[in-house]
C-alpha cells in the first residue's frame, strides 16, 4: 500500500497546483441549502466535503477508512478512480441526483478524461488513472462501480451527519434540518440497500452511526413537508426495522 499512498500524493499534488485545482476550489457542492452562511461558515458546517476541490480528498479518505476485505488490484482501481472522480466537475459544475441528465454523465466522463490528460504525472499513472476512472466510474466494472456507487451514496449521508453534530453543538444553519430530512427522505433508503448488499461496509458504517441516524430522524422531522413527508416516514420506519434485526 505504500506505493499506492505515495501515487495518491502525488496525484492530489498535482491537482492542487494546477489549473484544474483552481477551478475544483470554487464550485460548491450542496449550494442549493446555502443562504445566509459566510463561506467560513458554511466550511465549518459541512466539513471538507463543501468544495469540490476538498469533497474529492475527503471521499478518497472515506473510501481509505470504510473499505476492507477487498483484494489489493481492486482496491488500487477504487483509490486510484476516487482520487479523481470528480475532475469532470471543473468544466461541468457540480449537478446534484436527480437532475443530472445521461447527457450530463457523458460529458462528464469527456472532460475528466482530458483532466487527467492535463495533469503532470508520469504517463504510465495518468493511463492507469484513465483506466481506473472507465472502469470504476463509469461503470465498466460492475463491482467496483457498484462499490464507488455504495460510497459516493453513504458519504451524502456522512455529510448530513456532519451537519447533524454541528447543529447539535448549536451552531445555525437556515436550511440546515431541511437539508438533514431531505437526505434521510432521497439518499438514505438507497444507503439501506447497499448496507444489505455490503454488510461489512456500507453496513459496519451504519451501525457506527445508529445513534446519531436515530437522533437526525427525531430532529428534523420538524423540516419535513408534504412533498416528501412520505418518502421519510417510510424510511424512519425501514431504519426502525434495520435496527432491530442488529
Amino acid at each position: 500500500m505504500a506505493q499506492i499512498n505515495q501515487e495518491i500524493f502525488e496525484i492530489q499534488q498535482a491537482i492542487r497546483n494546477s489549473t484544474l485545482g483552481n477551478q475544483l476550489s470554487t464550485i460548491e457542492r450542496w449550494h442549493k441549502f446555502r443562504s445566509q452562511e459566510t463561506t467560513i461558515d458554511w466550511l465549518d458546517l459541512l466539513g471538507p466535503t463543501a468544495i469540490v476541490l476538498t469533497h474529492q480528498e475527503h471521499f478518497l479518505q472515506f473510501v481509505q477508512i470504510w473499505v476492507k476485505n477487498l483484494e489489493e488490484p481492486k482496491l488500487r482501481q477504487l483509490l486510484l478512480a476516487s482520487s479523481v472522480h470528480d475532475v469532470g466537475e471543473a468544466k461541468l459544475g457540480d449537478i446534484a441526483s436527480p437532475d443530472k441528465t445521461s447527457l450530463d454523465e457523458k460529458n462528464e466522463v469527456d472532460f475528466a478524461v482530458d483532466a487527467i490528460l492535463s495533469l503532470p504525472l508520469d504517463h504510465l499513472l495518468i493511463q492507469e488513472l484513465i483506466v481506473a476512472y472507465y472502469e470504476v466510474i463509469r461503470g465498466d466494472n460492475d463491482s467496483l462501480h457498484y462499490i464507488f456507487k455504495a460510497l459516493e451514496r453513504t458519504e451524502y449521508l456522512d455529510t448530513a451527519i456532519h451537519l447533524f453534530d454541528k447543529l447539535s453543538q448549536g451552531k445555525t444553519m437556515e436550511k440546515g434540518w431541511s437539508m438533514i430530512a431531505r437526505v434521510l427522505a432521497f439518499d438514505f433508503p438507497k444507503v439501506l440497500k447497499y448496507a444489505e448488499a455490503l454488510p461489512s461496509v456500507i453496513g459496519e458504517y451504519l451501525n457506527s452511526h445508529h445513534n446519531q441516524i436515530s437522533a437526525m430522524f427525531e430532529q428534523s422531522q420538524v423540516a419535513v413537508t408534504p412533498d416528501f413527508e412520505a418518502n421519510f416516514l417510510q424510511n424512519k420506519s425501514d431504519w426502525q426495522k434495520y435496527l432491530s434485526l442488529l
